[in-house]
């Protein structure tokens, strides 16, 4: 959220309303937090081939969502894809050892529910996008993930022992790379995919 409001500074004005920005920051706190707290959450319980295999799932939901709430068009084909993606996705997971796991069942599900959740804010996201700018949807997207992030940590994550290192430990930088380039810069660059591309496509690289 930091590094979007700082690239901000920089960037050319945009016109947005004060519902369109609730709308953004609401978008944040439930989609975008809510995918990366319950994708964690999962990933902590199941082995990492299931929680790949659930992310891989995105374009899926997303075609779900499109065709039940904006109508989309439904061929043969794409049925026929969403039967082999799931089909072997079920595949993948029935048949996996559960030894690295410490309670798949459940791991799976929360997974299952970040995917979704994940496939929404896609969805929601390339909708606003029509009517904001990019970096707006960024800013206040991650506003609303950054505070509702706080308010979780207040109450679970806290005792985390990474919470009382120092800002140069090796554990603290590694995360602040991961913030800085994997996330900052591939976050940068969805918004430009949302507004020239189908959301199945991007949910799909």
């Amino acid at each position: 959220a930091a590094a979007f409001w700082l690239i901000d500074i920089f960037c050319k004005p945009e016109d947005s309303t004060t519902r369109q920005r609730w709308q953004l920051f609401l978008l944040g706190a439930l989609g975008m937090y809510g995918y990366m707290f319950f994708y964690l959450l999962g990933i902590s319980m199941t082995t990492p081939v299931s929680s790949s295999i659930f992310v891989s799932l995105e374009p899926i939901w997303v075609f779900v969502i499109t065709v039940l709430f904006y109508k989309e068009k439904v061929t043969w084909m794409k049925l026929l894809g969403i039967g082999l993606g799931l089909g072997g996705a079920i595949l993948c997971i029935a048949t996996q050892p559960d030894d690295l796991a410490s309670n798949a069942m459940a791991g799976n599900l929360i997974c299952l529910v970040s995917s979704i959740v994940y496939a929404i804010y896609l969805v929601v996201s390339n909708r606003l996008l029509k009517g904001v700018g990019d970096m707006t949807l960024l800013k206040y997207t991650f506003l609303g993930a950054a505070v509702m992030s706080l308010i979780v940590n207040s109450i679970y994550g806290f005792e985390a022992p990474i919470m009382s290192m120092s800002l140069f430990s090796t554990p603290m930088l590694v995360l602040l790379f991961v913030l800085i380039f994997p996330t900052t810069i591939s976050y940068l660059l969805l918004p430009i995919g949302l507004k020239y591309l189908k959301t199945t496509l991007v949910a799909n690289y």
